[in-house]
């Protein structure tokens, strides 16, 4: 049931690419893949749910309900000797029209109510 936001820097021109796209990178972690399923996290761009995800032992993306955006973990290996939990790195694209140059985004994750354990956790890089 929990949410996780956080707010990226302004963009700029270099920030959008030349289809007006905009891509953002994140180091992260998803685990507990033997608790229930049921569960999902909902990711949020500027407060509006823009796609849905899941916990991940491979590498793998979601795209959003449009088709327009997508969610990719490249998975580089695992925390724990169980192979409960991987790390790796998200990589959110954001169709042309989302984003403006100048611009903050805000990037949130919400968790489910569904009597899981499974998580997402974020890392903070310079």
């Amino acid at each position: 049931k929990g949410m996780l936001t956080w707010r990226t820097k302004p963009l700029t021109k270099d920030d959008i690419n030349k289809d007006g796209k905009a891509v953002f990178q994140w180091a992260a972690t998803t685990g507990f893949f033997t608790q229930p399923k049921g569960g999902h996290f909902i990711l949020l761009v500027n407060g509006k749910e823009f796609l849905k995800f899941d916990v991940s032992s491979t590498t793998t993306s979601w795209q959003s309900p449009d088709k327009r955006g997508t969610l990719a973990y490249n998975v580089l290996g695992f925390t724990r000797a169980d192979n409960e939990d991987t790390v790796g790195v998200m990589k959110l694209t954001l169709p042309a029209g989302t984003v403006k140059i100048g611009e903050s985004v805000e990037i949130g994750v919400k968790g489910s109510a569904s009597n899981s354990m499974r998580f997402f956790m974020l890392y903070e890089t310079p």
